[in-house]
């Protein structure tokens, strides 16, 4: 899956390392935060308030995750504070053309914070309303924490990286034995 998935991203701007020794709040730096909010298209670097709200949004989008990989549903609050951002801001339906061909699309009938809140929120929703929730997954490794999209065909992958955490954990399983 080449789709990159905003919730995803907003959720890993929280970041912790693969051994457990670090983490550090990616969203209080700024010029992590200028190039992710160029990135995504955002509208205008966010206030102090308006920083607090993804705060509180991307905790919320983490707490869903953590329900969902673990199978269980969301809670009706948990839904209901999710609808309430995406209320924020109302969509747009638009045509547009893509890879020559055209696509109805819907757009953010305003260009404000609300509306990145809104995508964000939308991005989430997305994910569980078209059965791809159980794709998002955390990281096996306990520390690292990192959310991806399994993208696998048996959709079986563990690990965000094979190379860091697979191996944080084949390293482990080894001593172990020993």
């Amino acid at each position: 899956m080449d789709e990159r998935l905003l919730a995803v991203e907003v959720v890993n701007s929280m970041w912790y390392d693969h051994l457990g020794t670090r983490s550090e709040d990616r969203l209080d730096y700024t010029s992590w935060l200028s190039a992710f909010l160029k990135d995504w298209n955002a509208y205008a670097a966010p206030d102090a308030k308006q920083l607090e709200q993804l705060k509180h949004l991307r905790a919320l989008l983490r707490d869903m995750l953590d329900l969902t990989t673990a199978g269980e549903p969301v809670t009706d609050a948990q839904l209901n504070r999710l609808n309430a951002y995406m209320a924020c801001a109302p969509r747009r339906p638009g045509l547009i053309r893509q890879n020559g061909e055209y696509k109805l699309d819907h757009v953010p009938a305003e260009q404000n914070w609300d509306a990145f809140l809104a995508e964000t929120a939308l991005s989430f929703a997305n994910l569980c309303a078209d059965n791809r929730i159980q794709r998002v997954k955390i990281c096996r490794n306990s520390v690292c924490k990192w959310v991806f999209y399994d993208d696998t065909k048996n959709g079986r992958r563990q690990w965000c990286s094979s190379d860091t955490c697979g191996n944080v954990a084949r390293v482990r399983r080894h001593r172990d034995k020993h």
